[in-house]
């Protein structure tokens, strides 16, 4: 079995408590994990030819990394663990400059936003129940 580094968003809480389990399974099992918050992953500089990834929780932070490792690290096998079925959707009132040049500039989503999402210029939209 090839190793497997956990990436969690966060120190605390259900996600990090996810991957510890997840990663203590593994190891009980005869595999080899271990777990990691992303910041450090990013900074430690980790190689990435020697574990395929795991991402808990397919959101917004989730589904971002997995998209960025695959478009780095083409060969690396890269699994999202998601509780959900699907996602709210969302307004978009928290998007702020940084948050839109991540999106635009670092995912490449420019032509996805612009031809398939309502622009976001600080207005509010208002749509009447036929």
């Amino acid at each position: 079995m090839t190793s497997v580094l956990i990436l969690y968003m966060s120190r605390g809480g259900h996600t990090a408590r996810i991957a510890r389990r997840l990663c203590e399974h593994i190891n009980a099992t005869g595999g080899r994990a271990e777990m990691m918050p992303l910041v450090e992953a990013e900074h430690e500089g980790v190689d990435w030819n020697r574990y395929d990834v795991v991402v808990l929780g397919g959101a917004f932070s989730g589904a971002s990394t997995a998209m960025l490792l695959k478009r780095d690290h083409p060969e690396v096998s890269v699994l999202v663990v998601e509780k959900s079925k699907q996602f709210d959707a969302k307004v978009g009132e928290a998007t702020t400059e940084m948050s839109a040049m991540f999106l635009t500039r670092r995912l490449a989503q420019w032509q996805h936003l612009e031809l398939d999402q309502l622009p976001k210029e600080g207005l509010r939209y208002w749509f009447a129940n036929a």
